[in-house]
């Protein structure tokens, strides 16, 4: 498990599940079915945004299975929800 917040920029302690946000990545997404049932836990990693950081960012792979920290366009989405439940 992780103890800070994935973004390097940022390093918030994780205390609660309540805060944030916790991707499960799977890097051995894509092999076949044999190679997975006799593969261990090895490829899956965890990492937490912290609240503040799960607001614009998000961990994906990318197609070289490296976890990366992207931004994710969520606040601009979130502002025109909030909008459209006000109106």
């Amino acid at each position: 498990m992780t103890s800070t917040c994935a973004n390097p920029a940022c390093k918030a302690p994780f205390r609660y599940f309540r805060s944030g946000t916790i991707y499960l990545l799977d890097k051995r997404d894509g092999v076949s079915q044999r190679a997975t049932l006799s593969m261990k836990k090895d490829g899956i990693e965890y990492f937490w945004l912290c609240g503040e950081c799960a607001r614009t960012m998000r961990m994906v792979l990318d197609r070289k299975g490296v976890a990366i920290l992207e931004r994710s366009g969520l606040e601009q989405n979130g502002k025109a929800m909030a909008a459209r439940q006000c109106a």
